[in-house]
């Protein structure tokens, strides 16, 4: 009898871990991610967060890293800390003063707007941002880098 309900129980948990990595997973659905010049163009999801936490301060083509997010106050901001950092919009401004003050990383642009994120981005080498995907603008497919 304690033998089938720690079976079940095991079995209930495998389940419930499950569903909630697929559910992690298409969190990402909502987000459009753009680059110019990253060397690369498609990244799986903990690539995308590695770049997006300041692993990496260069690109393998040696450009630097130029993180860009929304600004703080736009509408997008919550949605996307919370899907890329996992923290609120305040929690995510800590992190990068935490990374600049100790010279681990470059401060990120903000921007107020997706347009205006996706213009420097196409003329920014190395830079890297995202936007949500349902924001009514025409994105270039030379910048819309593909997240698995």
């Amino acid at each position: 009898m304690v033998f089938n309900l720690t079976k079940r129980h095991l079995i209930l948990s495998i389940v419930i871990l499950t569903i909630s990595t697929r559910l992690c997973a298409q969190d990402w659905n909502g987000l459009r991610f753009l680059g110019h010049q990253t060397g690369k163009t498609t990244f799986n999801s903990t690539e995308i967060k590695d770049v997006f936490k300041a692993k990496y301060t260069f690109w393998q083509n040696k450009l630097p890293v130029i993180i860009c997010l929304p600004q703080s106050q736009s509408e997008e901001a919550k949605e996307i800390c919370e899907k890329i950092y996992g923290k609120s919009v305040d929690e995510v401004k800590k992190f990068w003063l935490a990374q600049v003050f100790q010279g681990r990383s470059r401060s990120p642009q903000f921007f107020n707007t997706p347009e205006e994120m996706a213009s420097f981005i196409a003329k920014t080498p190395g830079a890297i941002g995202v936007v949500r995907v349902n924001s009514n603008m025409q994105l270039s497919q030379a910048i819309t880098l593909q997240v698995n």
